[in-house]
């Protein structure tokens, strides 16, 4: 979590108070979150070079869904958008990028910008698959502590269980099993349910489902417990990034 600001410190804020300049984003990727189609993810460069896989082109189709955002306010919250708008390469002269992303996370996380909550059109709780396409695309563009509030959402979701948690469990592991080679929080999160959750909820889930990276880390963490002869279930912080300290 981020430290907390000495006394008398405050927190920049961003002001709305004169004219303000705005950036479009298109989307190109419509796919829905609970397929279990894996949507395809390559490595960001350094957010200094701001034109990388994320970034496919300046110009787009019509209907191509598109955002348009306050410039300060992405560019406040993201290092990564800030090198991009603010840069010598074509995202920072047209003021246009277009990313391959799951269209309903990057919903949520412009009305994150907006509102710093988690929540969709209506005011529903995302599902799991939206939710980790949520935490990737924050990793991506390098705001920990937006990763941080859908981790405590994912978390909370995962322990309620349920047959609507089963359905979506499946989904958001093969998700996580795309992003940095499934080793990621997202993957120790789901170890740790396998690990630690009601047998009922794991003899409900096929097997053949999850990728072997979530039961190479689940079996990992018995191997330790088992040396140990002792142990308990991962607590949430176990799964929080680092918060610059402002």
């Amino acid at each position: 979590m981020a430290t907390a600001l000495p006394s008398g410190d405050k927190a920049p804020v961003v002001s709305f108070c004169e004219p303000q300049t705005t950036v479009a984003i298109y989307i190109t990727a419509q796919k829905s979150s609970d397929s279990q189609e894996k949507v395809a993810r390559e490595p960001l460069p350094s957010p200094a070079s701001a034109s990388g896989s994320l970034t496919t082109q300046t110009t787009s189709e019509p209907e191509t869904p598109k955002f348009v955002i306050h410039k300060h306010l992405i560019c406040h919250h993201s290092p990564f958008f800030s090198a991009a708008f603010n840069s010598n390469f074509k995202e920072g002269i047209t003021q246009e990028m277009t990313i391959d992303m799951d269209l309903n996370a990057f919903g949520l996380f412009v009305n994150w910008l907006y509102n710093q909550v988690i929540l969709g059109a209506s005011g529903e709780q995302p599902d799991l698959p939206t939710l980790a396409h949520l935490w990737i695309l924050a990793d991506r563009v390098l705001i920990p502590k937006l990763q941080n509030q859908a981790m405590d959402i994912m978390y909370s979701r995962l322990l309620s269980g349920g047959s609507v948690v089963r359905q979506e469990f499946c989904s958001f592991c093969n998700i996580a099993d795309e992003h940095a080679d499934g080793d990621n929080y997202l993957t120790e999160l789901a170890a740790a349910l396998l690990t630690w959750e009601h047998p009922n909820f794991i003899l409900n889930i096929d097997p053949n489902l999850v990728p072997a990276s979530v039961f190479a880390k689940s079996w990992a963490s018995l191997k330790i417990l088992q040396g140990l002869g002792s142990g308990q279930p991962a607590t949430l912080v176990t799964f929080h990034v680092k918060e610059d300290a402002n």
